[in-house]
């Protein structure tokens, strides 16, 4: 649903982090192409977001990339864990495409 929302306003949506690219691989897939925002959720099998997010701010490569969460997890705390952990924004599910929309291009500035 997040790759078709982004690419019927034009952005283009590359490859599927949460859904098809999990841990390593997906690093590798990251360190090789021009990626300009990353949308990831936080429960994911395997390396969860906050693991890669971490991860991912500790390399050189992808250190400045800015990390959206989307997630379902929305009790007392979890935003701030989750922003602590690296992320530059936090979006709760179910969220208003409008709003996604609107963060996604404050961080590619694109509106």
């Amino acid at each position: 649903m997040l790759r078709h929302l982004l690419q019927v306003r034009g952005l283009p949506a590359v490859g599927r982090w949460a859904g098809g690219w999990l841990g390593h691989q997906g690093l590798q897939a990251l360190f090789r192409g021009r990626i300009d925002l990353i949308l990831m959720a936080i429960n994911m099998p395997g390396v969860d977001g906050i693991e890669t997010a971490k991860m991912l701010r500790a390399h050189p490569t992808t250190r400045a990339i800015p990390l959206i969460a989307v997630t379902a997890l929305a009790m007392a705390g979890d935003r701030e864990r989750i922003l602590d952990a690296g992320f530059d924004d936090y979006i709760a599910k179910p969220f208003d495409h409008g709003q996604l929309l609107q963060r996604v291009g404050y961080f590619t500035d694109r509106s």
